[in-house]
């Protein structure tokens, strides 16, 4: 890895700055990167930059983040996909404000059908290293699908806490399921 070219950010305060957009965001993934470090300091001298440095990460690492942004985009772009076809289109269509949101689901289906195909892939490409992972996958989104949605943050904490001391949350859920 240390092999691997650096990349450079303009950095303040945690966030990175995304020059096209004009704003500044919590992860790099969505910021502007540079090669040369030397551009980056004559920027830094700008009124507009001024209390900003310099965030040096590796080439590397930073493909390694956007691969994992890559993986939740298809991942939630498929999921959405699933959940229009299975609700949205099948609503009845009586009233006009109905038939508009039919037809604007319809239209949203086919925007993320190619993430559909694109989570098959990776699934597909996953099995070869565990065979439940399709399995696995449907009774995990089968389970996060019966929590609503203002139930969403404590469901992320339980995520987290996993995330961070695994062991420990599956003792306390193989406690709770007793």
């Amino acid at each position: 890895m240390s092999n691997s070219p650096k990349i450079y950010f303009i950095e303040k305060e945690g966030r990175f700055y995304n020059s096209r957009n004009e704003v500044w965001y919590s992860t790099f993934v969505l910021a502007n990167y540079e090669r040369n470090k030397k551009a980056l300091e004559g920027i830094l001298d700008l009124d507009k930059f001024k209390g900003c440095s310099i965030y040096e990460i590796t080439e590397e690492h930073f493909m390694n983040e956007m691969a994992a942004a890559t993986t939740d985009l298809v991942i939630a772009g498929a999921y959405f996909c699933q959940l229009l076809e299975q609700y949205a289109c099948r609503l009845p269509t009586i009233s006009q404000v109905n038939k508009t949101m039919y037809q604007k689901c319809k239209n949203a289906i086919d925007v993320l059908k190619p993430f559909s195909s694109m989570h098959k892939d990776f699934l597909k490409a996953k099995e070869d290293l565990t065979d439940d992972v399709t399995g696995h996958y449907a009774e995990y989104i089968s389970n996060i699908s019966k929590t609503k949605i203002y139930q969403m943050g404590e469901v992320n904490s339980v995520l987290n806490a996993y995330q961070s001391n695994r062991d420990s949350i599956i003792g306390i859920a193989k406690k709770v399921l007793r």
